[in-house]
């Protein structure tokens, strides 16, 4: 243990402040100023590997079941969006929680509903209700990502 630790670090703070003031750049982007609080600093330069993984490891047990569900339904079918309804989901997996299901929808996919009560064939349970509902769109990009239509063109070229 060095006595003297303590007091040259306090020695070595101002010129430690003089090069985080003056000699060091800031690397900012374009239309970022530091006036815009603390949190300016925007999302895609702080996004780590372990940060994705932990906020993928965070869903809920029915945005897993619904995700194997959709990539089952997205593997055996050609279309790039499923219409259906939180009430066939919960129907076709035999789950009594129609509100959760709900909530993975909207929050977790991000998925959109019908503005409007339409008369739509429900592509996952394959039926159609006989009143009419708002249902929910499921995009392939939601499960997949966005570079799943670069991989399919990219099949189609190689006729994968």
């Amino acid at each position: 243990m060095d006595d003297a630790y303590v007091r040259r670090i306090k020695e070595q703070i101002p010129y430690f402040v003089y090069d985080l003031l003056y000699t060091i750049e800031p690397r900012y982007e374009e239309g970022i100023t530091e006036d815009q609080g603390a949190l300016w600093i925007p999302a895609k330069n702080t996004w780590t590997m372990w940060l994705e993984n932990s906020k993928e490891h965070n869903k809920s047990q029915y945005y897993h079941k619904l995700k194997s569900e959709f990539d089952a339904f997205f593997q055996d079918s050609d279309e790039n969006c499923v219409y259906t309804t939180a009430r066939s989901i919960a129907q076709k997996l035999k789950i009594d929680e129609e509100r959760l299901i709900t909530y993975c929808l909207r929050e977790e996919f991000g998925a959109n509903q019908d503005s409007k009560v339409t008369r739509r064939w429900d592509s996952f349970v394959d039926n159609q209700p006989k009143n009419g509902t708002k249902y929910y769109h499921i995009t392939r990009e939601m499960i997949y990502g966005k570079e799943d239509e670069s991989m399919l063109l990219s099949a189609n070229i190689f006729n994968i």
